[in-house]
């Protein structure tokens, strides 16, 4: 009988933490009805191509061990630090320039800790080079804040956490006195 294990839990969702967080961009588009999900997967898809030019010019490991070939076909690159670095920039241009640093913290924490253990997965397990994990975090995280930066200028609302600014997210109220008025009712002193 198996039971729970909570580094081999850690583990399967650091290897498909890339997968599951391009599904939620797309679900959460779908839903929305709206094209985010759709811009955003084409900027992932573009980071993609470019790490893949990139690392044409890197050196490859050809006696890579089989955990990291376990798909035939698939290239040898690391293409999770690609999307992990790409949406951690892009979402966190957006968060920076709109001044949401604050309501976003948790982006700040989450996606370091799921490159790291990328990273750290991809290097003990002896997978590629660690100029091929850097240059592919790289080119993920460069095209993630040019992508931002091209989806800023050409429509804002293509954005995630577009027009969400620091005035209309409610905070803990202070000691400060509030005075209410109900339309069409005189106000009472």
């Amino acid at each position: 009988m198996s039971t729970f294990n909570i580094i081999s839990l850690s583990y399967l969702f650091s290897r498909l933490s890339p997968f599951i967080i391009v599904i939620y961009f797309v679900l959460q588009s779908v839903f929305n009805q709206n094209l985010k999900g759709l811009f955003y997967v084409a900027g992932v898809l573009l980071a993609c191509f470019l790490n893949y030019i990139v690392n044409e010019i890197l050196p490859k490991k050809t006696d890579t061990p089989l955990v990291c070939s376990l798909i035939d076909g698939m290239p040898n690159l690391p293409l999770g630090q690609t999307i992990l670095g790409f949406t951690f920039a892009y979402l966190s241009y957006i968060i920076v320039k709109y001044k949401l640093t604050s309501q976003n913290s948790p982006t700040f924490v989450l996606f370091p800790i799921l490159i790291l253990a990328d990273l750290v997965w991809n290097y003990s397990n002896d997978c590629v080079y660690p100029v091929t994990l850097f240059a592919s975090l790289a080119v993920g995280s460069v095209f993630g804040i040019l992508w931002g930066m091209v989806i800023d200028s050409v429509d804002p609302e293509l954005q995630y956490f577009n027009g969400i600014g620091n005035r209309n997210v409610c905070s803990r109220p202070s000691s400060t006195l509030y005075r209410c008025r109900i339309t069409g009712q005189p106000t009472k002193k």
